[in-house]
């Protein structure tokens, strides 16, 4: 604002407010006076001067309060600058997709796709193939965006897989997306076509992975990496003949309905498997956070390191490892087999509940058999609950420890600390050495 129209302002609001401030001077006497005329007392003319001059001041603020809207509205809009429009006519400034996200679309169809270039690419329909291989990747760095979309084979018998990654691939990254076949399975057998495999690694894969993909109806392995290089994550696979995913790392995937082995990997965690296998539900180096329910003959887990873990197997071992940690194990074959157990808990029908060289905060039953059997217990408790057999063994040493037995033994040991037992017809504690014991 220049300084004439600044002094031309500053005088229009000194007279505005000048006029204002008479005006109200005048109205309150013309009140007062009203007050003095009409003989109003003075214990009531304080609130009779107040109502009235409510009303007659009324358009004094006002004139004020649009005077002060003025000079404010004025500054106001003069802050904003002149509204002239750029030269030029008007263009777009939205970026376009390609632009925010830079991919490359795959056709769906009847043909086999092959992906020679590195990029990103995204599937933009269904791809529905009769026989050999859906998608086949042969170059590194390569990311490939199913889209929601099902890639999908009819091919009988069984013939190529889903998706294929070439030898010796660097930085692939699959995702997204389904992949079909026609195998079913019957409770006993695997029968139908459609792929071999759903996801399958020709050779070393280094720094790739498989996320969010879900695998059905294979007659072979739903995603295998026989170098176990692969990350898998969030993946499922349903009726698998063979193993249904075999990787590196395996996490929060789920397979149900495999024929020998559900999940195999280096690292399996936070995942879940679950169908009648001849083999493991579960088969890795190191298990954490991971559940199986097998109804076949196999066992539930097999690892080095079980951590919180459970595992069920019909008429195998429910978990078979090195170390059990948090874990719990059901099974006809035994409840948990280890060569140390903590804070267990196993049961079994016909075989012990616990069976492992230490157990530490264990509780092992079983029906016909030990319900823990070990060579040095602490602080666990074993039971056998309809037979003749003992409730705890120890074969060296048990450390307030607690053993009972239908009409066995309850606990026995070489030697016994703090231990006690009990037992319907036979021995409470058979024990060479007691250490504050009766």
């Amino acid at each position: 604002m220049r300084s004439r129209d600044k002094r031309t302002l500053f005088c229009t609001w000194r007279a505005v407010t000048a006029s204002a401030l008479k005006a109200t001077l005048i109205e309150v006497s013309f009140v007062q006076g009203i007050c003095q005329t009409r003989g109003i007392r003075s214990k009531n003319r304080k609130e009779a001067f107040m109502k009235v001059s409510k009303l007659v001041t009324a358009p004094t603020t006002i004139v004020l309060a649009l005077a002060a809207a003025f000079f404010a509205g004025e500054h106001y809009l003069r802050a904003q600058g002149l509204l002239i429009p750029p030269p030029g006519a008007p263009a777009p400034t939205m970026k376009t997709l390609d632009q925010i996200e830079p991919r490359t679309a795959l056709p769906g169809g009847t043909a086999a796709i092959n992906i020679t270039a590195p990029g990103s690419y995204y599937l933009a329909g269904n791809l529905a193939v009769t026989s050999g291989d859906g998608i086949v990747i042969s170059a590194s760095n390569v990311t490939l965006d199913l889209n929601g979309f099902t890639v999908s084979s009819t091919a009988s018998p069984a013939s190529g897989n889903g998706v294929t990654l070439g030898n010796n691939l660097l930085g692939i990254h699959i995702r997204n997306g389904h992949l079909q076949g026609t195998t079913t399975y019957n409770g006993t057998d695997f029968t139908g076509g459609g792929f071999s495999n759903g996801v399958k690694v020709d050779g070393l894969a280094r720094g790739c992975r498989v996320s969010a993909l879900s695998v059905t109806g294979v007659a072979g392995n739903g995603i295998l990496d026989s170098n176990f290089r692969l990350a898998v994550d969030g993946c499922e696979v349903l009726i698998a003949g063979s193993v249904g995913i075999q990787c590196g790392v395996a996490s929060q995937c789920q397979v149900e309905d495999f024929g020998t082995i559900g999940i195999y990997a280096r690292t399996a965690s936070d995942c879940v498997a679950a169908g009648k296998a001849g083999g493991q539900g579960i088969f890795a180096k190191t298990g954490m956070n991971c559940y199986v329910d097998n109804t076949g003959a196999g066992k539930g887990i097999q690892c080095e390191c079980a951590l919180n873990c459970s595992g069920t197997s019909n008429t195998g071992v429910g978990i078979d490892v090195d170390v059990a940690q948090n874990c719990i194990g059901s099974g006809s074959g035994g409840g948990i087999k280890a060569r140390a157990a903590a804070n267990c808990f196993g049961a079994s029908a016909n075989s012990a509940g616990i069976s492992a060289t230490t157990v530490t905060g264990c509780y092992g039953n079983s029906v016909n058999n030990r319900g823990i059997n070990t060579d040095i217990a602490t602080a666990s408790v074993g039971y056998c609950i309809s037979s003749a057999s003992f409730g705890m063994v120890a074969s060296q040493m048990a450390n307030t420890c607690f053993g009972s037995s239908n009409s066995g033994t309850g606990l026995s040991a070489v030697m016994a600390s703090f231990c006690r037992g009990a037992s319907g017809a036979g021995l409470p504690v058979s024990a060479t050495y007691k250490y504050d014991m009766p």
